[in-house]
């Protein structure tokens, strides 16, 4: 008689490794968290050169499609059209960055310190109002005392973020200019993967088809192309939204003779990088701001930043981002959420547009089963 094989060695040789690799890195996981962030460190060029060629894409697509390719330079000179279309990005986004040192950096400048030195002036103003109108409505005691002290508490901790703010952003600065090797060495990067994008692309298309099976190669070439289209057109059209808004709102302001035009338009422009409740996060402080020195004016500012909203979710939005993201509002706030929670503010920029990903890749799996299954679900 043969023997029966009761144990395949190669049918539980993988499983049995990968408990083995588990149970490792269970056990070493603050080392493998701290030799990570050594690895960060070191790759932290690559990674903010990979940051910077991901946004300087997005400008320099468009004008090597609808200028470069259209007007200027032949097809057959690939090599010409990329240069020409990186150095008109580059010009681009330094005539931008020029604008904003030289226009809008001073008036943000002058708008925070000059709320900063009237602050201690509108405390007292506030106090005031609220015990008058205390005294003509005649409320009782307990609610005037606790409505002062609230308004107070709201202005100190005002005045406290404004008093930081500029040390805050010095040291910003200071910060951003000790690690200036490590930027300038992302940027050389990021130039070199901007001109050779397509040929690197392709290197690792190769690589991955070598290493990986057929199958597996084509779902994760799939995937891979899902969150590239998901997140460029995502982040085009939130950061054209973003310029357009705060635009409008600066222009606005102008023309109403808000206070704070630049800042507040700063604020709107900032917050609206964030889906649904970016237009809440940015009307809200801005709004208080306006309250502290003019209460009328602040409330004709809520009236014309609900009209922005409207304009922004009806039309402006529409049309920018278009259904880029696919997400219900449900998923955009569950994203924002978790990516929050994760990862705070840049958490909240990526978490809606790889939700997104996520979604559109569960339910292509959640038809594609119930497809199989001959299942109608409506």
């Amino acid at each position: 008689m043969k023997p029966t094989q009761d144990f395949n060695f190669k049918r539980w040789v993988w499983p049995i490794t990968y408990g083995i690799l588990l149970f490792f890195l269970l056990q070493n996981i603050g080392r493998i968290f701290n030799l990570a962030d050594g690895m960060m460190g070191l790759l932290s060029p690559i990674v903010i050169g990979f940051f910077i060629a991901f946004i300087l894409n997005i400008p320099m697509r468009a004008i090597e499609r609808g200028l470069v390719n259209r007007f200027l330079i032949r097809k057959e000179l690939p090599s010409l059209r990329r240069t020409i279309s990186i150095l008109l990005t580059l010009l681009v986004v330094i005539l931008l960055f020029t604008v904003i040192v030289r226009y809008v950096g001073p008036q943000l400048t002058d708008s925070v310190m000059l709320l900063g030195r009237q602050m201690p002036g509108y405390m007292n103003e506030v106090q005031k109002w609220v015990t008058d109108i205390s005294q003509n409505v005649e409320l009782p005691a307990e609610v005037a005392t606790k409505l002062t002290t609230y308004f107070n508490d709201a202005l100190q901790w005002l005045l406290n973020f404004l008093t930081d703010f500029v040390p805050k952003l010095i040291g910003g600065v200071v910060g951003f200019a000790s690690s200036l090797i490590n930027v300038f060495m992302g940027l050389v990067f990021a130039l070199y993967m901007l001109f050779n994008k397509e040929k690197m692309v392709r290197g690792v298309k190769k690589l991955t088809a070598a290493l990986l099976p057929e199958n597996i190669f084509r779902k994760v070439h799939d995937v891979a192309a899902l969150t590239n289209n998901t997140f460029n057109g995502y982040f085009t059209g939130q950061l054209t939204e973003a310029f357009v808004l705060g635009g409008l709102c600066f222009l606005g302001m102008s023309i109403f003779r808000f206070p704070y035009a630049p800042l507040i338009s700063v604020i709107v422009g900032v917050t609206a990088l964030i889906p649904i409740l970016g237009a809440y996060l940015g009307a809200i402080p801005s709004a208080f701001l306006i309250l502290i020195e003019n209460p009328i004016k602040a409330l004709w500012f809520v009236i014309f930043i609900v009209c922005l909203q409207q304009l922004e979710g009806s039309l402006i939005y529409p049309r920018i981002v278009g259904s880029s993201i696919g997400l219900t509002g449900f998923w955009v706030m569950a994203a924002l959420i978790v990516g929050g929670g994760i990862a705070g503010i840049p958490g909240v920029i990526i978490g809606v547009p790889a939700c997104s990903v996520l979604y559109t890749l569960t339910s292509k799996k959640t038809n594609e089963v119930l497809k199989k299954k001959q299942l109608d679900i409506r």
